[in-house]
């Protein structure tokens, strides 16, 4: 006997409908032994730039790299619940003072005792919640809770965290306080560029974008040999990925520089 099938009751992926689907909920996502995105696009709001998170896989401990906003903060803190203990985060470096990178800060420094650390020169804006300075107000409409800044950078700080060695670089250009993190991994020996917005982040007056200054730091990120780099955002349903090609990218990057596409950014905040 033939076993009929009601096809009204078979999605096109194969599911009917009351199967629960995981495969397309927020999650952690491991890259590399000890480095995991937790963050950004699809893993937890479409709106926040990606979070990535640095474990030592012998004793638990972990540093964060951009935490986003409050918009994917229960994806972000499930994400991380995953992979790693909230009591033993120790540090959260935040690349710049913007909204989308930062701003979920406010609300994760009530769950844990890590410190925060962001660029002397963007510290004033997440201490005060400026609108304007984190994009809060006129980009996003929402609001920007400020929290203190516990270590203010400045470019050329190192951390060990397992596996990898952190050395921040400040890339002045999309804010005054940009920055990028390099990663080395010692197991490989391989380097990982995390750049912020520092190389694709907009440019506008309004947040005291300086072409100049970014024109330099893009020069300098040149001279850097980096075997991948990751993004800082992505778009709807787009996966994450450890980017190669890294200086044909930069390269390209730089190129943009020089046309007129930054201006139009500018007119498109305005």
């Amino acid at each position: 006997m033939t076993a009929v099938v009601d096809r009204k009751s078979i999605s096109p992926l194969g599911h009917t409908p009351n199967q629960k689907k995981t495969f397309d909920r927020p999650h952690p996502v491991r890259l590399l032994p000890g480095l995991y995105q937790v963050g950004g696009g699809f893993y937890s709001h479409s709106r926040d730039a990606c979070s990535y998170l640095i474990v030592n896989e012998s004793n638990g401990e972990c540093i964060l790299i951009d935490s986003g906003s409050h918009s994917g903060y229960e994806a972000l803190r499930a994400n991380f619940d995953m992979v790693a203990d909230i009591k033993q985060l120790k540090l959260v470096i935040g690349t710049h003072c913007h909204w989308d990178h930062v701003e979920a800060f406010g609300h994760l420094c009530h769950e844990t005792t890590a410190k925060f650390a962001l660029h002397t020169l963007d510290a004033e804006a997440v201490r005060t919640g400026d609108p304007e300075l984190t994009c809060a107000g006129f980009l996003y409409n929402e609001p920007f809770h400020p929290f203190p800044v516990d270590l203010e950078l400045n470019g050329g700080e190192t951390y060990e965290m397992g596996d990898y060695r952190l050395e921040i670089l400040h890339l002045p250009g999309h804010t005054p306080g940009c920055i990028g993190v390099k990663l080395e991994f010692s197991r490989t020996n391989q380097v990982i560029f995390i750049p912020g917005d520092s190389v694709q982040g907009a440019f506008s007056k309004r947040i005291n974008s300086s072409m100049s200054t970014w024109k330099r730091s893009m020069r300098r990120l040149m001279l850097q040999k980096f075997d991948f780099m990751l993004p800082n955002h992505l778009p709807n349903g787009a996966q994450t990925a450890l980017l190669s090609d890294v200086d044909n990218r930069l390269a390209r990057q730089y190129s943009q520089l020089q046309t007129n596409f930054q201006s139009f950014m500018d007119k498109q905040w305005n």
